[in-house]
């Protein structure tokens, strides 16, 4: 734990915030301290090979409560993740210069960087592979967790999958558009890329075009969110992968909140 709290400052100013990384290493410590207090014929049998598919947001956090329950246990981890992804590669810096230590103990991590149609390949190649004993994710798509359950269902393996984050504000009938346009977009430019931030916007077909008026003249006046350059390529990727499913570019260029109409869901 001493190795960690001196870890604190030079990762996060390299990589992370230092909230996220506070909120992580507390997580590691806790599991350490759990660990400790229990004596080793209590801990159970290891799973195996362990695969690990990170959200896109709070990834490090995630990593630091899941892959390191799952080590502690005494499996072999594998995190597979997005190329631009920054979290999975400060995680494993922590266990190779604060826990592992030993070269023989570091063969226990692997991390797997890929991108577009490589990660949809490697994703499924590792989902159905045998060797792993069990898979855990977060912020998974309905399609993503339906192919992996069918993918290793065949297998027995252990599953613990959790879904997209979804936080819709609805317009209703008799609303006050100008208002529910202006809160819409604070929110957003607050928010950021976060779970809580407002990804749908339900509005009557009656008052689409008033609405959308409104929430563009908002939008124009937006502060930009403060992101980073990894996180302003990753949701460019999104908003590409939006275009690409016929949806249409309503307003605002990132930073400034971006908002995409006539999606299908």
């Amino acid at each position: 734990i001493g190795i960690l709290n001196l870890q604190k400052s030079k990762i996060a100013s390299e990589f992370l915030s230092s909230l996220q990384i506070e909120a992580g290493i507390s997580l590691i410590e806790q599991a350490l301290q759990e660990v400790a207090s229990v004596a080793a014929e209590d801990l159970g049998s290891p799973t195996g090979l362990v695969l690990l598919l990170p959200p896109e947001v709070f990834a490090f956090r995630w990593l630091c409560e899941t892959a390191t329950r799952a080590l502690l246990a005494g499996n072999a981890v594998v995190i597979s993740t997005h190329t631009k992804s920054v979290a999975a590669k400060v995680f494993a810096h922590i266990w190779d210069e604060a826990l592992l230590g030993a070269e023989t103990h570091k063969s226990l991590l692997s991390v797997y960087h890929t991108d577009g149609s490589a990660a949809v390949v490697m994703g499924e190649m590792l989902v159905a592979h045998p060797a792993f004993r069990a898979i855990a994710g977060a912020g998974l798509s309905g399609t993503q967790i339906e192919k992996i359950v069918s993918g290793s269902i065949s297998h027995f393996k252990k599953l613990k999958l959790a879904g997209l984050g979804s936080n819709s504000a609805l317009v209703l009938g008799d609303a006050d558009l100008k208002l529910a346009a202006e809160e819409i977009v604070r929110s957003l430019a607050a928010a950021g890329a976060t779970p809580w931030a407002i990804n749908k916007i339900f509005v009557l077909e009656s008052q689409i075009k008033d609405f959308e008026a409104k929430l563009s003249v908002k939008l124009k006046s937006a502060v930009p969110v403060d992101i980073t350059r990894v996180d302003n390529d990753r949701l460019q990727d999104l908003y590409k992968q939006a275009l690409a499913e016929n949806g249409k570019h309503f307003s605002g260029t990132y930073p400034e909140p971006l908002v995409i109409s006539d999606l299908s869901h």
